[in-house]
């Protein structure tokens, strides 16, 4: 399983930055960070195991590939190889770090934008059983700010300050458009979720013959 081998790669990795750092190459790192280590390599994982699972003609245009993989990378060097240690020790590089983490990095992922890539190559226990939990509240979040707000505004302190009728019509016509397009989205997701957990547990009884 290649989440394992990256979990042992993490293990090597982390005790050779303790033992022997000084003898390292370049590109490894001066400090292990295992949450960037794990993020780094399970979403390029998942990404190449996404696109192998998705018909070539619906494949992401390169520019959006290279973009992403470029993100992916830019967030990786800066963190976790050597550039992290003159990073610490040179202004000049400490900015460009803060630049690359701060902006160019997440633009990159942005433009990439490879959530339905990534869904296809994710376990589907890790977005039926974390993913699904964290979107499903979205939409009722929304519904308490937009009643939240309306309390407000009725009661004379909203921060529109002009207190009026329409301002707070509007605002909450407009709380209300987020929440339904919200919770459109979360409903498509757990539908698409829950049709590939299906899918992949058929897909491993008729492979391995167990019910999973």
């Amino acid at each position: 399983m290649a989440e394992a081998l990256i979990l042992l790669a993490a293990i090597i990795v982390d005790l050779a930055c303790r033992v022997i750092p000084a003898q390292l190459p370049y590109l490894f790192p001066f400090v292990f960070n295992a949450p960037v280590f794990f993020a780094c390599w399970l979403t390029l994982l998942w990404y190449l195991r996404g696109l192998s699972r998705t018909a070539r003609p619906d494949w992401p245009g390169p520019v959006r590939r290279g973009f992403f993989l470029a993100g992916l990378a830019g967030i990786y060097f800066v963190l976790q190889t050597h550039f992290e240690y003159m990073a610490q020790h040179m202004f000049f590089l400490n900015r460009v770090q803060a630049v690359m983490l701060g902006m160019v990095a997440p633009f990159g992922i942005a433009i990439g934008w490879m959530p339905d890539v990534l869904r296809r190559g994710a376990p589907a226990w890790l977005i039926l059983r974390v993913a699904l939990p964290l979107v499903t509240p979205v939409p009722q979040l929304f519904e308490h700010v937009a009643g939240h707000q309306e309390h407000r505004f009725a009661g004379g302190s909203s921060p529109l300050q002009s207190g009026s009728q329409k301002n707070v019509a509007d605002f909450h016509n407009a709380m209300r458009r987020v929440h339904a397009h919200v919770a459109g989205v979360a409903g498509a997701l757990h539908g698409r979720f829950r049709d590939d957990g299906q899918k992949n547990r058929r897909r491993s009884r008729l492979l391995f013959g167990q019910s999973l």
